[in-house]
């Protein structure tokens, strides 16, 4: 047999093994961004530019990053254009790409199988998108991702099991989809993981323990799906963890006493709306880096502890538990956060505080959300209240609070709702309500107040809501310059002795309802 025979020979055998060649070069990048394009509609005209006639080299494109010598494709990036349509199986020619963001348009359709064959890619961004079908398996082919991000899209079935051997992978991020069963335990590989968001999906069971072994994991984000059980011991061993949310599940069990040492670079814990049952861990105070913790919702109970070396909270949520033991010392909560000069959200709504109003409260001027309703808290509400020029909501119905609503309320211009229905404030309605022009809600019915309605509240252009009902207010005439409140929606005066006035504003069909309510 001659070498020529010999050599066919061998290289027919060979293609039969190794498969055809797919030789690439920049000409087929052209080629392919041309044929990505077609499938894309592009209200905007940002890849104008994209086309045969034009004599601007592919690589000057519109998102488009090239290698220097080769001329390849690296980059494309098209996020935030307004772009619909579908992702063409072109996109797998661009053998040379490492970063791919079409995140932040209006894509439809799959994700295509072709991406298997971008083995450089290293930033996979899809997210805020449209597109459905399943996160494609071969996905595994690209062997070096370090991000892929999904998010709110349309993909539905499970997270592939196979995405354990992108080693390489960091950050992954598929929250808001339509994913189903659970985290594939084979994800406990990737010891590389930093970062992991599967929130607002339909994934349900166990959380994996095997999540415990990413010893690197700083993000771990779950919330809003239906994991049920206890949280795996193993989680609370990541020291490396600074966002742990797993609110919104069904997730049961008491917290561990040690948590707040084992976790001490915490900046978020979010627990809320699951079935934990316990007390708040003593420990908590340890983790000094923590700006958001929320637990509301929840079966726990007990005193809650000092919380003074947390000074960098922003939000603070212990709302809808059992907590407090009915001691006059409850609201020790409010004095050791004094130092928490950075909140802007505090709730202890819907437990069994007792205990008078703090005037430590005054110090937080930064609050926007306080609430603290459903409650047995009593005392005066202070007139230092006046320096939280930030507050848009304050929740304080059914409680205790007695004495005067300070005039100082007046000076909270960015106030929107103001419910103190069900306490045992008196005095009068205090007529610098009026300057309170961004005003929705204002609620201060089954209390003890007096006197007349503060012609002022015309003033409050913004009120959609207002109920005065089952007060002691009497001798005069309801201000005829309520009229001018064309927002008004609902107004309950009833149990008032009031005169209603003769105007045609108050006749008109909007307002029979309003009539009503009052006789």
């Amino acid at each position: 047999m001659n070498s020529q025979v010999i050599y066919f020979v061998f290289g027919t055998i060979l293609l039969s093994v190794i498969g055809p060649c797919h030789p690439t070069s920049n000409e087929t990048d052209r080629l392919s961004l041309l044929e990505i394009k077609a499938k894309i509609n592009d209200p905007l005209g940002v890849m104008r530019s994209w086309n045969d006639t034009n004599t601007t080299h592919f690589c000057k494109w519109y998102g488009v990053t090239c290698t220097f010598r080769l001329q390849r494709v690296t980059m494309l990036n098209l996020q935030s254009s307004k772009l619909t349509g579908t992702l063409s199986p072109s996109i797998g020619n661009l053998t040379f790409l490492r970063v791919l963001n079409l995140e932040s348009n209006n894509f439809d359709g799959i994700i295509p199988f072709e991406i298997r064959r971008l083995q450089r890619l290293q930033s996979l961004l899809l997210g805020n998108n449209f597109l459905g079908g399943e996160i494609p398996s071969n996905l595994s082919s690209c062997y070096n991702p370090v991000e892929m991000n999904m998010f709110n899209n349309m993909l539905v079935r499970e997270i592939p099991p196979m995405l354990n051997v992108l080693s390489n992978l960091k950050f992954l991020t598929l929250s808001m989809n339509n994913l189903t069963r659970t985290i594939p335990f084979s994800l406990g590989n990737l010891s590389s993981f930093i970062e992991l968001y599967v929130s607002r999906n339909n994934l349900f069971g166990r959380i994996l323990s095997s999540i415990g072994i990413l010893t690197n994991l700083s993000v771990l984000a779950l919330a809003e799906n239906k994991f049920s059980g206890s949280i795996p011991s193993t989680i609370f061993n990541l020291s490396s963890l600074k966002i742990l949310d797993l609110g919104e599940n069904e997730l049961e069990g008491i917290l561990p006493l040690d948590l707040g040492i084992m976790l001490p670079k915490l900046q978020t814990l979010s627990l809320g709306k699951n079935r934990l049952t316990g007390s708040i861990p003593l420990s908590i105070s340890n983790s000094t880096n923590l700006e958001y913790l929320q637990l509301p919702s929840n079966n726990l109970q007990g005193s809650v502890p000092s919380l003074h070396k947390l000074d960098r909270l922003v939000r603070f949520n212990f709302g809808n538990n059992l907590l407090g033991p009915g001691e006059t010392d409850d609201l020790n909560v409010f004095s050791s956060l004094v130092n928490a000069t950075m909140l802007e959200f505090f709730v202890i709504s819907k437990n069994n505080f007792v205990g008078n109003f703090p005037i430590t409260i005054c110090n937080l001027t930064r609050l926007v959300f306080l609430g603290f309703q459903l409650n047995n808290i009593g005392g005066y509400i202070p007139e230092c209240i006046e320096n939280l020029a930030n507050l848009e909501y304050v929740g304080g119905w059914r409680n205790q609070l007695s004495g005067v609503i300070p005039l100082g309320i007046g000076k909270l211009r960015s106030l929107v709702e103001l419910d103190l229905t069900e306490n045992q404030l008196s005095g009068y309605v205090p007529a610098s309500i009026g300057n309170l022009t961004k005003l929705n809600v204002l609620q201060l019915a089954q209390n003890n107040l007096e006197g007349q309605i503060p012609s002022s509240l015309g003033n409050c252009r913004s009120l959609l809501g207002l109920d005065l009902s089952q007060n002691n207010l009497n001798g005069s005439t309801i201000p005829p310059n309520l009229e001018t409140l064309k927002a008004l929606r609902e107004l309950d005066l009833s149990e008032e002795q009031l005169i209603w006035p003769n105007s045609k504003i108050f006749s008109e069909p909007s307002i029979a309802v309003i009539e009503s309510i009052i006789q």
